[in-house]
């Protein structure tokens, strides 16, 4: 069982450094505790066994992240959200974070621009767009790249 999780924790980081182009030393810039890039780079390899929950926590301020949903993916319960959780925001150097890529990119300003005008109800449908963007993206460049 423990492989399968560590397999689903390498998975799940590769994935999201995919959708926001990270790099591992982006990743260890952002981090709020000290973790290395050899660290990092063994997680995404799915070699680093055990990560303690202060190099969870540090990997998940790197990539941006609630790390209660990086502790879920490590324990194998992906698959389980829970919806009686209310909406935890980003720690203040995530947020300064995105605010910096979103600000040093005409195209993401120009997407938070648009995201701003859509009416409550519309966010979700755009949000879902933006994730099946990002998913299709994902699966056409692992069919690439096994060819």
């Amino acid at each position: 069982m423990q492989v399968q999780e560590e397999r689903s924790l390498s998975r799940f980081v590769r994935e999201l450094m995919a959708s926001r182009r990270m790099t591992i030393h982006e990743i260890r810039t952002n981090a709020t505790a000290d973790i290395t890039e050899s660290y990092i780079s063994g997680i995404v390899k799915g070699s680093s066994c055990n990560p303690s929950v202060r190099k969870l926590v540090a990997l998940a301020s790197g990539l941006g992240v609630d790390p209660i949903e990086l502790f879920r993916v490590a324990a194998g319960l992906t698959g389980e959200r829970e919806c009686t959780q209310p909406f935890q925001p980003p720690d203040a150097a995530s947020l300064i974070s995105t605010m910096r890529r979103i600000v040093s990119d005409e195209k993401l300003l120009d997407i938070m621009g648009e995201a701003l005008l859509l009416e409550t109800d519309d966010r979700q449908a755009a949000l879902d767009l933006l994730r099946n963007l990002n998913t299709a993206r994902l699966e056409q460049s692992k069919t690439a790249g096994s060819s």
